[in-house]
């Protein structure tokens, strides 16, 4: 890729029989393609800076590698083309245009933390309030699994009194038959 530098260090050899180029107008048109092409230099390297730090906001810089530009020179600003916008003036617009550009990045980096922050409170009050509600649930589970041991015991000794309640009417009847039986056999 050709570099504003070598553009503008660009040494024509001055023909001096046959047909040739004025060297004024050779000049004055590399001086104007030195400005064009530097000033789209500038664009292309302003919107990968911004894109590079959009991509780094997201966390997706590490897998998008932008090619390195050429370096612009240092160079005095050439004259402005008649009946055009002067050099200044394009250049306090360039810089307006940065800078909206810088404040619109910071508004959004600024914006993005905040709903960050926001989203991180929001995600502690959820933990907060389903550490309660598991901790409610378990309480009421474990509470019923109590109250379901204390009637199974109640049961139980309902249960064991009636056995113990049947065993002695079977004792007793057993000894009423074993009487019985003896009083028929001694009549017998």
């Amino acid at each position: 890729m050709i570099t504003p530098d070598e553009i503008a260090n660009k040494q024509f050899t001055v023909a001096r029989l046959g047909k040739g180029y004025a060297q004024d107008e050779v000049d004055d048109f590399l001086d104007a393609l030195q400005v064009d092409y530097t000033a789209a230099l500038k664009q292309v390297q302003d919107a990968q800076q911004r894109l590079s730090v959009a991509l780094r906001a997201q966390g997706e810089a590490a897998t998008t590698q932008l090619p390195p530009m050429p370096a612009l020179p240092s160079m005095p600003a050439p004259p402005a083309p008649p009946g055009g916008p002067s050099v200044e003036s394009i250049a306090m617009l360039l810089q307006t245009a940065q800078q909206t550009a810088e404040q619109i990045i910071a508004k959004a980096n600024g914006d993005a933390a905040g709903i960050v922050a926001a989203a991180r409170v929001d995600a502690d009050k959820m933990r907060g309030q389903a550490a309660i509600d598991s901790d409610k649930i378990k309480n009421d589970a474990t509470a019923a699994a109590q109250a379901e041991v204390s009637q199974a015991n109640a049961r139980l000794a309902d249960i064991t009194q009636q056995i113990e309640g049947l065993k002695a009417v079977h004792a007793d009847t057993a000894a009423k038959l074993r009487g019985a039986l003896d009083t028929l056999g001694a009549a017998a």
